[in-house]
Parts: C-alpha cells; sequence; structure tokens
C-alpha cells in the first residue's frame, strides 16, 4: 500500500507519530519518512506556568545557570509532514545515523559505495 498524500501533524513524539501512520496505513515503518517543517519550544521551572521561547530566545539554555536548575522542564512540539520515502535518494539511502547505548552521541556513517565523487568538486 502507499500513501498517496503527505500527511502534515503537530506532536511532541515524532517517532510515535511515525508509527501511528504505519499502523494506521498498513505501511511498514521503514518506508515512511518525514521532514521537520515547524517547531516550537516551551519551558518552566517547577510547577510554574509553561513559557513559550523563540527560535532566537534559544540560547537562555547555553547557561549553565539556567539548564542546569533541576526543575527546568523543556518539551517541544514539531509540525512534520510525513510521506511514502520509497523514492529516496541515493544520497539519503547512503546516509545512516547511529546512536550510542545511552544516547548520548550520534554519529553519521556514510556508505560512499554509493555515491558519486567527483574529483573537479573536491
Amino acid at each position: 500500500m502507499a500513501l498517496d498524500e503527505k500527511i502534515i501533524a503537530y506532536t511532541e513524539n515524532p517517532a510515535r507519530e511515525l508509527l501511528s501512520v504505519a499502523s494506521r496505513t498498513n505501511l511498514s515503518l521503514n518506508e515512511l519518512d518525514f521532514s521537520l517543517l515547524a517547531f516550537s519550544t516551551q519551558y518552566r521551572f517547577g510547577d510554574l506556568e509553561w513559557e513559550k521561547i523563540s527560535e532566537k530566545e534559544l540560547t537562555l539554555f547555553d547557561k549553565d545557570e539556567i539548564f542546569l536548575k533541576n526543575d527546568l522542564q523543556i518539551k517541544q512540539e514539531y509540525k512534520i509532514e510525513i510521506f511514502h520515502g520509497i523514492n529516496q535518494s541515493k544520497a539519503s539511502q547512503a546516509v545512516k545515523l547511529v546512536a550510542n547505548k545511552n544516547l548520548t552521541k550520534i554519529v553519521a556513517q556514510i556508505d560512499f559505495t554509493n555515491l558519486d565523487f567527483h574529483e573537479k568538486l573536491a
């Protein structure tokens, strides 16, 4: 079965949203992909009200005295476009992201056998 049209979704968990779409459409999760269209970020300390923060203001979390507070809570909502990813480009098939077991580091693995190399561009 193919996903005939793209699906726009607002979610706090893109992976769970992909699972839901895969289940509803009877597609393999490996056949689905998504593009990030937008995101919004909110934060709060303790039980205070959530405050929305703009993308430019995210530098607030660069400050250790803010980011390391025990009662800091951050949540994000993502606007994503889900599509049937069967017709992937050679480049997207050659790149794979892998995380360590603690999910603290992400490494890109590139299979250069699937990519064309043009010496004059390097």
